[in-house]
């Protein structure tokens, strides 16, 4: 199932539904920001992780961020305290794409079931301007495209969501990336 959202706040709802089928469900996260500031009484696009996380829904050995790139101190130390697995920008270049994505599988190929969320700034400005936050110096379309194509192959990935895509800010390059996304998902 692949779901289509405005604000990453809609995880908190997809996820929470698909672990009533899937428990002990774990989940990947392409975000320049790791959503764990925070929460306010109901959860936003800021928090939704941490709520998920507090509400014990989700377990956080089962989260993995790929992509981060600005990450507020309160939320470092959030992500250290829990022990959250995270592939920041830096690391991707260091280790190369293709180990990142090798590893990542690695990782996840054993979880019960898998949600793959990804958030459309995660992606460098360049190449999709049209969402809320953009965070220069991160993946390019080519690169998101190969991640999402090789985590597809995993056997326990069993819902998507791609967020975050904002056409009054920016219509050609970031609708036509998303749509890119979807196709490469479905085929």
């Amino acid at each position: 199932m692949i779901v289509l959202g405005g604000d990453h706040s809609i995880t908190y709802a997809t996820f929470k539904a698909f672990t009533r089928e899937n428990p002990d469900a774990g989940i990947i996260i392409l975000d320049a920001h790791p959503d764990l500031m925070p929460a306010a009484k109901q959860q936003t696009h800021e928090d939704y992780l941490l709520k998920l996380i507090e509400e014990h829904i989700l377990d956080p050995r089962k989260v993995i961020f790929v992509g981060l790139r600005n990450v507020h101190i309160q939320e470092k130390s959030f992500i250290l305290d829990h022990k959250i697995r995270t592939f920041e920008m830096k690391k991707i270049y260091s280790l190369s794409l293709q180990s990142t994505t090798e590893t990542i599988m690695e990782n996840v190929v054993d979880w019960p079931a898998l949600y793959l969320s990804i958030d459309i700034d995660v992606t460098d400005p360049a190449f999709a301007p049209g969402t809320g936050y953009c965070e220069p110096g991160g993946l390019t379309s080519r690169e998101l495209l190969y991640i999402v194509g090789k985590l597809k192959l995993l056997r326990n990935l069993k819902m998507i969501d791609v967020v975050e895509v904002n056409p009054k800010i920016e219509e050609r390059l970031t609708v036509s990336l998303a749509a890119e996304i979807v196709k490469e998902i479905m085929t």
